[in-house]
């Protein structure tokens, strides 16, 4: 098959509907029928994302919102294609049970555990923000995930930015606290964005992955059990089928067109990132497409 006829989507651990849509295999049929082929490509990490992009070996990704952002900056020509429902739960900032920390306002002087290069960018800088303390006040770790855990339950960070679905299973031990959750500081949602060059070459199978991946969204809503199964057989992160169903059911399911309230939304981050010293050069160009409609 010629390059364009084949679909490269990217799939990783901690975008939960890519990694079922990829599992469950309802998107190959539909595109086979259009005479297309799915070709996937699985790796560990969300932030690499833009790296896989740059290099013209995946068209469709899928991350939380800061990870396009610092790849634009490096020069990634991307649009924004989808999105999912904010989120209140997801990532929270936890201190161990007996901590000194009692409010965000305390962590001047601290160090926080977390998955640099991801949202929790984002949530730590708006947090700090809003408790008017810069984000240099504080010492972020690039500790993702048990790395995190363990770290803060060995006492050498002081907070960590603990995800789904750590987060509950940690909270469901008792010995930690949370100190500010995520939905309280920003939207906290899935983001998904293209290589700008496929979407306007090809902008039929961006609408095929785009109506794929919303049907998908409302079969996890409708199977939570079954879609936690897939999460704990093809997971790496040791979380049973309950610790999934828990993850699972906290969120709202669904996928949003990129429309210009989102794009919006990104420019606002984007500044603050920016501001703080995240982003080395302002954003102003950033680009969104309705996928939602057949045409």
């Amino acid at each position: 098959m010629t390059a364009a006829t084949i679909l490269r989507i990217g799939s990783h651990p901690m975008n939960f509907s890519l990694f079922i849509l990829r599992r469950r295999k309802v998107l190959e049929p539909l595109a086979e029928a259009r005479g297309w082929q799915v070709q996937w490509l699985d790796y560990s990490e969300g932030r690499d994302s833009g790296r896989y992009l740059a290099r013209n070996e995946m068209d469709w990704v899928g991350t939380g919102s800061t990870p396009p952002l610092y790849s634009q900056a490096n020069g990634v020509a991307l649009v924004y294609v989808a999105a999912s429902a904010s989120r209140q739960t997801g990532s929270a900032l936890l201190v161990r049970r007996d901590s000194e920390l009692h409010s965000l306002k305390q962590l001047k002087g601290t160090r926080i555990a977390a998955t640099a290069g991801s949202y929790t960018d984002h949530f730590i800088a708006q947090a700090l923000h809003e408790h008017q303390l810069a984000y240099h006040d504080v010492e972020v770790l690039d500790l993702p995930g048990r790395a995190g855990e363990q770290a803060l339950l060995d006492g050498r960070v002081d907070a960590w930015a603990a995800l789904e679905p750590l987060l509950s299973q940690r909270l469901a031990a008792g010995d930690v606290r949370v100190l500010g959750e995520v939905g309280d500081f920003i939207p906290n949602r899935s983001l998904y964005w293209a290589r700008q060059q496929w979407v306007q070459d090809a902008p039929q199978q961006a609408r095929l992955v785009y109506a794929a991946l919303a049907d998908n969204d409302r079969w996890i809503a409708e199977h939570l059990r079954d879609a936690a199964q897939i999460m704990a057989d093809g997971h790496d992160s040791a979380v049973d089928i309950d610790g999934w169903v828990t993850a699972l059911s906290q969120r709202p399911w669904g996928i949003l067109p990129a429309d210009a309230s989102l794009v919006a939304e990104q420019q606002r981050q984007a500044q603050l990132l920016y501001e703080v010293g995240l982003l080395t050069e302002a954003l102003d160009d950033l680009t969104g497409i309705d996928l939602s409609s057949p045409e």
